[in-house]
């Protein structure tokens, strides 16, 4: 028979469990230094790069999104490469930057992120066989890929920069 104490003592070992791992979730509570802060996006980076160059073999060798074969490569890839990019955003806005990178971290981030929305969005282009609003979307985001790599190598966050 259960008694009200254990019972008690049970919800206490609940809310306990709950907490730890509600904690162990959360990113750092205090903010990463300089070095931290670049060896954990170096890893997220370099990770999503990797599967993204899936993408730029089967179309580095065309020479517009109008060439054969071109758009139907997008179509199939963009969709998972714009998922991997948005995984990669999420864990790089949950670190914690130092206070003096503080601003330029949340541009870098927004960039990324308005290039992974980018990426989702040539894949429905391609899917439209739109080639004219891919080559517009694509002309759109190098102002966002180019604050990226800017911020990227000034904090010598190079992985980072070479976003889509």
């Amino acid at each position: 028979m259960t008694t009200v104490r254990s019972l008690a003592t049970k919800r206490f070992l609940l809310v306990v469990l709950l907490s730890v791992i509600a904690l162990a979730g959360c990113g750092s509570s205090h903010p990463l230094t300089v070095g931290e802060l670049t060896s954990k996006a170096d890893l997220i980076c370099e990770r999503d790069n990797a599967k993204r160059e899936e993408l730029g073999r089967r179309v580095s060798t065309a020479s517009s999104l109008r060439s054969a074969g071109v758009l139907e490569a997008i179509a199939e890839s963009a969709p998972r490469v714009a998922s991997y990019e948005m995984g990669a955003v999420s864990e790089l806005s949950e670190l914690q930057p130092p206070s003096s990178l503080s601003r330029e971290w949340d541009r870098l981030v927004g960039d990324l992120r308005e290039l992974a929305k980018d990426t989702a969005r040539l894949g429905e282009y391609a899917k439209q066989r739109n080639a004219t609003a891919a080559e517009q979307l694509l002309a759109k985001s190098r102002g966002s890929r180019q604050r990226a790599l800017s911020i990227a190598t000034r904090h010598a966050l190079a992985p980072c920069g070479r976003a889509n």
